[in-house]
């Protein structure tokens, strides 16, 4: 067997790499390794494995075997099974074309960006401080939406709900005070009735029954221990446009105290102390017949905004209505 022992080959002329026109052959199971750079002509065909430092590959390169290099200058057409551990030195890595068939145990990227449709056939978790969605329909099929999944108490729930972006935000969340959902603007249901409803009450020991208007407070106040007449004090109705046109109503359950009948006489909006249209003309012509002195007497309170204007507690007229015997 003959056997060629040399440092270095190069051209004729000495001042190239020589050319192979007749090809080179490997034996199998053999690795072809070039230490320097390698150029491959269009139609280049390599069956066995081979390792290059460098590796540029013209249109129609191929190869059946391995191929390792530090880095890969062209197209790769075909199957690539390895690992591409590193391309900080790629301006625009791309080159997979068609409809390839990729499997990776994890992919960690700065930026992401898919031009046609994306499906994610497992769970999607995404870490981060915001979530963007520009389209023009949002589907869920889940019949349950979480929001605020971390968390662990009712006082961090609080202020949780949806915002609608407009002139002004509309808000629908829930208030950890109230132990409700509370909306910044009124609620129209298309649905009149109500299926089940109860009204918070106020239990209050003397003879001022303060209220507080939509708040976690509550519009029926009952007082016990009073010593004289009840005043009703009521406060933090709205005073904006939106509030114009609307009536509020209130009312004071009076307990008889000492054998005596009490009575509510006075009742101040905002502060603003109202003349109360009863019932028959006067408050005496209003409870007549009705007052206990062993029981109750409930009182109702209408405030209408008679004038168009909810600016002031002084465009509302009051009325109110007696009933009693209750013992």
């Amino acid at each position: 067997m003959s056997e060629l022992r040399v440092d270095n080959i190069v051209s004729a002329d000495g001042t190239a790499a020589p050319t192979y026109s007749q090809g080179v052959i490997v034996g199998s199971g053999k690795t072809f390794t070039v230490r320097g750079d390698v150029d491959f002509q269009s139609g280049a065909n390599v069956s066995g494995a081979v390792t290059f430092s460098s590796l540029s590959i013209a249109s129609g390169f191929s190869v059946t075997g391995v191929i390792t290099a530090t880095s890969f200058v062209g197209n790769v057409t075909g199957n690539v099974t390895g690992n591409a551990s590193t391309a900080t030195l790629a301006t625009n890595a791309q080159g997979l074309s068609g409809s390839p068939d990729i499997t990776v145990t994890n992919v960690s990227a700065q930026d992401v960006q898919v031009g046609g449709a994306l499906t994610v056939t497992g769970n999607l978790t995404v870490n981060g401080t915001q979530t963007i969605i520009n389209t023009t329909n949002v589907e869920i099929t889940d019949p349950l939406v979480g929001i605020g999944s971390g968390n662990t108490t009712d006082s961090q729930a609080d202020g949780d709900g949806i915002q609608i972006y407009g002139a002004t935000n509309k808000t629908f969340t829930y208030n950890d005070t109230k132990k409700a959902f509370e909306a910044n603007i009124p609620i129209a249901p298309n649905e009149s009735r109500f299926i089940t409803g109860a009204e918070k009450t106020a239990l209050i020991s003397g003879n001022t029954a303060t209220l507080t208007y939509n708040s976690s407070s509550a519009n029926v106040a009952i007082c016990t221990n009073s010593t004289g007449d009840i005043t009703l004090d009521v406060n933090g109705i709205p005073t904006s446009s939106d509030f114009d046109n609307h009536a509020v109503t209130f009312t004071v359950i009076a307990t008889s105290t000492s054998g005596i009948a009490r009575t509510c006489t006075a009742v101040n909006m905002n502060g603003v102390a109202k003349t109360i249209k009863w019932a028959g003309g006067s408050l005496e012509n209003a409870v007549s017949g009705l007052t206990t002195t062993a029981g109750y007497t409930i009182y109702g309170f209408t405030g209408i905004n008679t004038v168009g204007s909810a600016s002031t507690t002084d465009n509302y007229e009051v009325f109110g209505v007696a009933s009693g015997g209750f013992y």
